[in-house]
């Protein structure tokens, strides 16, 4: 099961910020996958611009966790909300599984 929270909102600049690498990170992705390893000094390039790709990701999320002060437990993803300009932590949950009905 799948738990999430609300951490808090970023400015739209700091969403403009992680779009623009997540967007170039996922472009990436695609490339290495459809390329496959057939042209290894275009492929090996690639794989260097995604890991700087991934890398900025992750010093994105450090400067705006340690601006906000956010906490997240370990194990726990990270989800920016492009429209609303929020991100949350995603969390597998252990355990029973519990069913609510919410009256729909």
């Amino acid at each position: 099961m799948l738990r999430t929270d609300l951490l808090g909102t970023i400015t739209q600049d700091e969403r403009d910020q992680i779009k623009r690498i997540y967007m170039r990170k996922m472009a990436l992705v695609e490339l290495v996958s459809s390329l496959g390893n057939t042209n290894n000094d275009l492929y090996e390039k690639v794989l260097a611009d995604l890991a700087q790709a991934a890398e900025s990701m992750e010093s994105w999320w450090d400067a705006v966790q340690s601006k906000y002060g956010w906490k997240v437990a370990p194990g726990a993803k990270w989800y920016a909300d492009f429209q609303k300009c929020q991100v949350s932590a995603l969390h597998e949950e252990q355990g029973r599984d519990v069913l609510v009905d919410e009256g729909r």
